[in-house]
């Protein structure tokens, strides 16, 4: 291959075509944007995650409430789902087609 033909070659196949040049802005925006959000989630998460630190009985509080409102809602439903005229017993109704013997209608 000659030098000026391959020289124009090298161009066009190191230059980014414009559909995959765009996949890549796009892709890089994505990864930005993303970062960004994790980046300020992180940040309020450790804040809240600080101030539970700090004041030890909030969560604490949080879960007595949990566990008073799960005792007397426990309390409060019946304890068994099935109801006491159940006998026990499953029924079917099979319906079959009927059969048809040879030499007969």
């Amino acid at each position: 291959m000659h030098s000026r033909s391959a020289r124009p070659f090298a161009l066009y196949s190191s230059k980014p075509h414009d559909k995959e040049h765009k996949k890549q802005r796009f892709i890089q925006r994505f990864y930005t944007a993303f970062n960004t959000s994790f980046t300020t989630l992180t940040s309020k998460y450790k804040k809240i995650d600080l101030i539970f630190i700090r004041r030890k009985w909030i969560p604490l509080a949080a879960l007595a409430l949990f566990a008073v409102t799960f005792y007397v809602i426990s309390n409060s439903l019946p304890k068994s789902f099935v109801p006491g005229e159940d006998l026990g017993v499953i029924t079917a109704d099979i319906s079959l087609p009927a059969l048809r013997l040879p030499g007969t209608h």
